[in-house]
Protein backbone atom coordinates (compact mmCIF):
# COMPACT_ATOMS: atom_id res chain seq x y z
CA UNK A 1 0.00 0.00 0.00
CA UNK A 2 0.92 3.54 -0.82
CA UNK A 3 -0.07 6.91 -0.59
CA UNK A 4 -1.06 8.45 -3.72
CA UNK A 5 -2.37 11.95 -2.90
CA UNK A 6 -0.76 15.12 -2.11
CA UNK A 7 -2.85 16.24 1.05
CA UNK A 8 -3.22 13.20 3.05
CA UNK A 9 -5.91 12.60 5.75
CA UNK A 10 -5.14 11.22 9.29
CA UNK A 11 -4.88 7.48 9.91
CA UNK A 12 -5.15 5.32 12.98
CA UNK A 13 -3.87 2.56 13.88
CA UNK A 14 -5.49 0.16 16.35
CA UNK A 15 -3.01 -2.59 17.75
CA UNK A 16 -6.25 -3.65 20.36
CA UNK A 17 -5.96 -7.37 18.59
CA UNK A 18 -5.34 -10.60 20.31
CA UNK A 19 -3.00 -12.75 17.91
CA UNK A 20 -0.67 -15.56 19.17
CA UNK A 21 3.67 -14.18 20.06
CA UNK A 22 5.03 -13.46 16.43
CA UNK A 23 8.51 -12.06 15.58
CA UNK A 24 6.84 -9.77 12.70
CA UNK A 25 3.25 -7.90 12.59
CA UNK A 26 2.02 -6.40 9.67
CA UNK A 27 -1.00 -3.72 10.49
CA UNK A 28 -3.06 -1.52 8.10
CA UNK A 29 -4.48 1.67 9.37
CA UNK A 30 -8.11 1.18 9.72
CA UNK A 31 -8.78 2.68 6.19
CA UNK A 32 -6.50 0.35 4.58
CA UNK A 33 -4.53 2.94 3.33
CA UNK A 34 -0.90 2.33 4.85
CA UNK A 35 0.67 -0.85 6.37
CA UNK A 36 3.39 -0.47 9.66
CA UNK A 37 5.43 -3.75 10.48
CA UNK A 38 5.65 -4.21 14.06
CA UNK A 39 9.01 -5.79 15.42
CA UNK A 40 10.23 -6.66 19.16
CA UNK A 41 14.44 -6.75 20.00
CA UNK A 42 15.83 -6.99 23.66
CA UNK A 43 18.43 -4.29 24.60
CA UNK A 44 20.60 -2.78 24.73
CA UNK A 45 20.80 -1.09 21.47
CA UNK A 46 23.85 -1.51 20.85
CA UNK A 47 24.02 -5.36 20.71
CA UNK A 48 20.17 -6.22 20.88
CA UNK A 49 18.45 -9.86 20.67
CA UNK A 50 14.98 -10.46 18.83
CA UNK A 51 12.48 -10.53 20.67
CA UNK A 52 8.37 -11.40 20.34
CA UNK A 53 5.46 -9.14 19.43
CA UNK A 54 2.71 -10.09 21.81
CA UNK A 55 -0.59 -7.87 20.50
CA UNK A 56 -3.24 -7.94 22.96
CA UNK A 57 -6.69 -6.71 23.38
CA UNK A 58 -5.21 -4.03 25.21
CA UNK A 59 -2.49 -2.77 22.82
CA UNK A 60 0.86 -4.23 21.67
CA UNK A 61 3.38 -5.86 24.35
CA UNK A 62 6.52 -8.18 23.82
CA UNK A 63 7.41 -11.91 24.98
CA UNK A 64 10.90 -11.32 25.92
CA UNK A 65 10.75 -15.00 27.04
CA UNK A 66 11.57 -15.14 30.57
CA UNK A 67 9.36 -17.81 32.68
CA UNK A 68 6.47 -18.42 34.10
CA UNK A 69 5.40 -16.25 30.65
CA UNK A 70 7.34 -17.48 27.63
CA UNK A 71 5.26 -19.31 25.03
CA UNK A 72 2.27 -17.15 26.48
CA UNK A 73 3.60 -13.33 25.83
CA UNK A 74 4.72 -10.89 28.74
CA UNK A 75 2.11 -8.86 27.54
CA UNK A 76 4.08 -5.33 28.15
CA UNK A 77 6.96 -3.29 27.17
CA UNK A 78 9.35 -3.54 30.29
CA UNK A 79 11.72 -1.41 31.43
CA UNK A 80 15.35 -2.57 31.88
CA UNK A 81 15.89 -4.99 34.83
CA UNK A 82 17.90 -7.96 36.01
CA UNK A 83 16.84 -9.85 33.14
CA UNK A 84 17.25 -7.28 30.11
CA UNK A 85 18.44 -3.99 29.16
CA UNK A 86 14.91 -2.90 28.48
CA UNK A 87 12.42 -4.10 25.33
CA UNK A 88 12.10 -1.84 22.36
CA UNK A 89 9.03 -2.51 20.60
CA UNK A 90 9.95 -1.19 16.39
CA UNK A 91 7.21 0.16 14.48
CA UNK A 92 8.74 0.42 10.69
CA UNK A 93 6.18 2.58 8.26
CA UNK A 94 6.14 1.49 4.64
CA UNK A 95 6.66 5.42 4.13
CA UNK A 96 7.40 8.69 5.87
CA UNK A 97 4.80 9.73 8.31
CA UNK A 98 4.20 12.66 11.28
CA UNK A 99 3.38 10.96 14.28
CA UNK A 100 0.37 13.03 15.65
CA UNK A 101 -0.65 11.06 18.99
CA UNK A 102 -0.10 7.51 20.57
CA UNK A 103 -2.31 5.84 22.91
CA UNK A 104 -0.90 3.49 25.65
CA UNK A 105 -2.20 1.60 28.03
CA UNK A 106 -0.92 1.03 31.88
CA UNK A 107 -3.64 -0.28 33.50
CA UNK A 108 -3.53 -3.79 35.30
CA UNK A 109 -2.25 -6.74 33.05
CA UNK A 110 -0.97 -11.02 33.93
CA UNK A 111 1.66 -9.68 35.20
CA UNK A 112 -0.10 -8.01 38.18
CA UNK A 113 0.98 -5.25 37.38
CA UNK A 114 -1.50 -2.03 38.35
CA UNK A 115 -1.80 1.40 37.00
CA UNK A 116 0.98 3.43 37.83
CA UNK A 117 3.17 6.41 36.80
CA UNK A 118 5.36 4.91 33.91
CA UNK A 119 7.42 6.91 31.68
CA UNK A 120 8.66 5.90 28.08
CA UNK A 121 11.00 6.91 25.56
CA UNK A 122 10.91 7.09 22.21
CA UNK A 123 13.10 7.02 19.11
CA UNK A 124 12.61 8.30 15.57
CA UNK A 125 14.68 7.26 12.59
CA UNK A 126 17.35 6.01 15.31
CA UNK A 127 16.98 9.65 17.36
CA UNK A 128 16.68 9.80 20.49
CA UNK A 129 13.50 11.92 20.50
CA UNK A 130 11.38 11.74 24.16
CA UNK A 131 13.00 11.00 27.21
CA UNK A 132 11.59 9.82 29.94
CA UNK A 133 8.31 11.10 29.35
CA UNK A 134 5.92 10.58 32.18
CA UNK A 135 2.57 8.73 31.20
CA UNK A 136 -0.18 10.24 33.97
CA UNK A 137 -1.81 7.78 35.98
CA UNK A 138 -4.52 6.51 33.72
CA UNK A 139 -5.07 3.49 31.85
CA UNK A 140 -5.10 4.62 28.66
CA UNK A 141 -3.39 7.94 28.84
CA UNK A 142 -2.36 9.58 24.90
CA UNK A 143 0.15 11.30 23.95
CA UNK A 144 0.45 14.28 21.32
CA UNK A 145 3.56 14.36 18.89
CA UNK A 146 4.72 16.35 16.04
CA UNK A 147 7.69 14.17 14.81
CA UNK A 148 8.62 12.82 12.03
CA UNK A 149 9.89 9.23 10.40
CA UNK A 150 10.03 6.01 9.34
CA UNK A 151 10.78 4.43 12.05
CA UNK A 152 9.82 4.74 15.20
CA UNK A 153 11.06 2.65 18.58
CA UNK A 154 9.03 2.83 21.86
CA UNK A 155 10.42 1.27 24.92
CA UNK A 156 9.59 1.66 28.57
CA UNK A 157 12.50 3.85 30.47
CA UNK A 158 13.13 2.13 34.22
CA UNK A 159 12.44 -0.71 35.79
CA UNK A 160 9.16 0.03 37.42
CA UNK A 161 7.67 1.18 34.31
CA UNK A 162 5.71 -1.40 31.76
CA UNK A 163 2.81 -0.31 28.93
CA UNK A 164 1.00 -1.60 26.01
CA UNK A 165 1.09 0.45 23.08
CA UNK A 166 -2.97 0.74 21.93
CA UNK A 167 -3.00 2.92 18.91
CA UNK A 168 -0.78 5.51 16.74
CA UNK A 169 -2.42 8.42 14.56
CA UNK A 170 -0.03 9.24 11.56
CA UNK A 171 -0.43 11.70 8.98
CA UNK A 172 1.52 10.25 5.54
CA UNK A 173 4.48 12.90 4.30
CA UNK A 174 3.81 12.93 0.35
CA UNK A 175 6.77 11.92 -1.45
CA UNK A 176 8.76 14.25 -3.43
CA UNK A 177 7.50 12.69 -6.73
CA UNK A 178 4.14 12.58 -5.65
CA UNK A 179 4.41 16.46 -4.82
CA UNK A 180 6.78 16.94 -8.09
CA UNK A 181 3.73 15.26 -9.89
CA UNK A 182 0.73 17.21 -8.59
CA UNK A 183 2.51 20.39 -9.49
CA UNK A 184 3.08 19.55 -12.31
CA UNK A 185 -0.96 18.20 -13.16
CA UNK A 186 -1.47 22.03 -11.77
CA UNK A 187 0.54 23.68 -13.85
CA UNK A 188 -0.65 21.79 -17.21
CA UNK A 189 -4.04 22.48 -15.70
CA UNK A 190 -4.02 26.04 -14.95
CA UNK A 191 -2.18 26.57 -19.02
CA UNK A 192 -5.14 24.13 -20.20
CA UNK A 193 -7.61 26.54 -18.84
CA UNK A 194 -5.59 30.30 -19.82
CA UNK A 195 -5.63 28.92 -23.17
CA UNK A 196 -9.10 27.72 -23.65
CA UNK A 197 -10.18 31.04 -22.03
CA UNK A 198 -8.36 33.21 -24.48
CA UNK A 199 -10.01 31.13 -27.67
CA UNK A 200 -13.31 31.84 -26.56
CA UNK A 201 -12.37 35.83 -26.08
CA UNK A 202 -10.93 35.73 -29.85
Amino acid sequence: MSIKTARAAQLTFDFRVQQPDQTSVTFADTSGTLDVVATAFLGPLGSPSLALVNPTPNGLGIDNGDAPNSGVGDSVIDGPDSDNAGEFLVLDFEQAVRLTSATFFTGSNPLGTGAQNDNFTLFVDGVLSVDQFLLAPANTPTVTFGLSGQQFIFTATGANDNFQLSELVVVPIPEPITLLGTAIAGGLGWAYRRKHSNSKAV
